[in-house]
């Protein structure tokens, strides 16, 4: 991505004109791309809760969650469908969460070199969930969860725009309040994590912050990208290191070892970005050699 700043740090250069369109018609038109892709993810999903479709599923409810609280902030939920809706994807959310723990669980067991047991323990515990969360999702009927979904999307902001006559403004200038408070609390959060739980509330803010500019800005940045993946890394040891506590000394001594030399690992490596992260980063379009280009993504 080619970036100009200026000397406060902030990208030189003009907002992309499709970001100049009103605001409600690019939420509609943002979400409405979500959808899509969460569609079929969650019917593949339906079919067959595999790893890979969990995996899949739970990204794209990441990125709708990312988009929906914008549009929650901005009015588009409802106390009747509009909240049904929300809890209804949480829910699935939340069972996906712990299966995707789950599979996590075992893949990194087994590379530590966990025991037998241990990891015959973990496996039933994942089988018996997979059962459950197959049953709950036949249960909401996938399919007419996205039916009602799409409707909501489709008829809410047609609502919404009766109320808004005079108040337009352009997509750029109306998220940037969104971005810019992500943005703080990441920087906050950055400057004092050091505990687990601490590195774990940052995990989840510099993800909600790297949605932001990926979902509605088009950007992707690195340093995001490397920053959520080793806090990841961190909090499935830490998830583990607990789990591995409740067995007896012998069985975990060598596995809990090399545990904690990857904590390790990690740490020092974000410590080496921690102090990078992309605060002020915004689209621009930059003039180059007298022809325009966007930065809008990597």
């Amino acid at each position: 991505m080619t970036t100009e700043q200026n000397s406060n740090g902030q990208n030189a250069g003009e907002p992309p004109p499709h970001l100049a369109q009103d605001w409600l018609y690019y939420e509609e038109h943002t979400a409405l791309t979500v959808f899509v892709e969460l569609k079929k993810a969650l019917l593949d999903l339906a079919k067959n809760a595999n790893a890979k479709n969990v995996h899949e599923s739970r990204v794209l409810l990441r990125r709708w969650s990312s988009v929906w609280k914008v549009l929650k902030a901005d009015g588009w939920r409802t106390k009747g469908e509009g909240a049904d809706l929300e809890r209804e994807l949480k829910s699935i959310s939340a069972m996906l969460g712990n299966l995707r723990d789950c599979d996590v669980n075992i893949e990194i067991a087994e590379s530590l070199g966990a025991g037998r047991r241990i990891l015959h323990n973990w496996k039933y515990d994942r089988e018996v969930l997979g059962r459950k969360t197959r049953k709950c999702l036949r249960k909401l009927d996938i399919e007419s969860l996205m039916k009602r979904l799409k409707r909501f999307l489709q008829d809410r902001p047609r609502k919404l725009r009766k109320k808004l006559v005079g108040r337009q403004q352009s997509a750029y200038k109306h998220l940037e309040k969104f971005v810019a408070a992500q943005e703080e609390t990441s920087k906050q959060l950055a400057l004092n994590a050091q505990e687990a739980g601490e590195l774990h509330k940052l995990r989840l803010s510099i993800k909600a912050w790297r949605y932001l500019l990926v979902e509605f800005y088009g950007l992707t940045n690195l340093e995001l990208v490397r920053a959520q993946q080793l806090l990841g890394k961190l909090n499935d040891l830490h998830r583990i290191a607990d789990r591995l506590s409740g067995y007896e000394k012998e069985l975990v001594d060598e596995p809990l070892s090399k545990l904690r030399q990857q904590q390790n690992n990690l740490l020092a490596d974000f410590e080496k970005i921690r102090g990078n992260l992309p605060f002020g980063l915004r689209p621009r379009v930059l003039t180059v050699h007298g022809q325009a280009k966007s930065d809008l993504k990597l």
